[in-house]
């Protein structure tokens, strides 16, 4: 009776140690100063001049920027993740799903503001080959700009007629990030808190060109 008792409390330890070690996970993969230097990248850049621009509304996984906490996760499974810190920042909310699709592994992450959509995140988890990596790039790049990327070519920022951008990053992880560019509360948030065969292959909720 009494091993039976001290299993119990030895698997109830263990689910607890689990349960912590997986939020610790989920919480470090949470964008917080990184989106301020995409932010900042991104007004540099366009400055300069080098920011390309596209005629395609930037809405990758059909969402759309300003959508409600609720209108955003609806053709997802239940998060794997919520953080809200309801102490410093009551209006701002940080969500990451898991996600498959053309057995591509996603953590998607979505983040609002005042219950209001501004950042989608995709990291991409289940590459085994450059070429894997390559082909998501195309995607992005063709379904945007129509134009093929090269292996050497520079990572493109592109902004929609919306202000909308997309910066693809490969520097702690592969990752594809979409942010509300025509919301000035959010960046002005962000800015103050530093912590047509291609319209017909995205009709296609299976297809690449809609995840991205």
């Amino acid at each position: 009776m009494i091993n039976f008792v001290i299993h119990k409390i030895n698997r109830y330890i263990a689910s607890r140690s689990d349960k912590a070690s997986r939020e610790d996970f989920y919480y470090s993969k949470i964008y917080f100063k990184r989106i301020t230097v995409f932010y900042n990248i991104f007004s540099s850049k366009k400055a300069d001049a080098l920011v390309l621009l596209t005629e395609e509304t930037i809405n990758p996984l059909g969402l759309k920027f300003g959508s409600s906490y609720k209108e955003a996760i609806r053709q997802f499974n239940k998060p794997s993740f919520q953080y809200s810190n309801k102490k410093q920042d009551k209006n701002h909310k940080a969500v990451l799903i898991r996600h498959n699709i053309n057995n591509i592994k996603l953590l998607v992450q979505l983040q609002f503001f005042n219950d209001a959509l501004f950042f989608i995140g995709l990291d991409v988890s289940s590459i085994r080959k450059e070429e894997e990596k390559t082909s998501i790039i195309n995607t992005v790049i063709q379904k945007y700009l129509n134009k093929p990327f090269l292996t050497g070519d520079e990572y493109p920022i592109i902004e929609d007629k919306k202000g909308n951008f997309i910066t693809i990053n490969d520097d702690i992880n592969f990752s594809i990030c979409y942010l509300a560019g025509n919301m000035p509360q959010v960046r002005k948030y962000i800015m103050e808190h530093e912590e047509s065969s291609y319209r017909e292959m995205a009709k296609d909720k299976e297809s690449m060109f809609y995840t991205f």
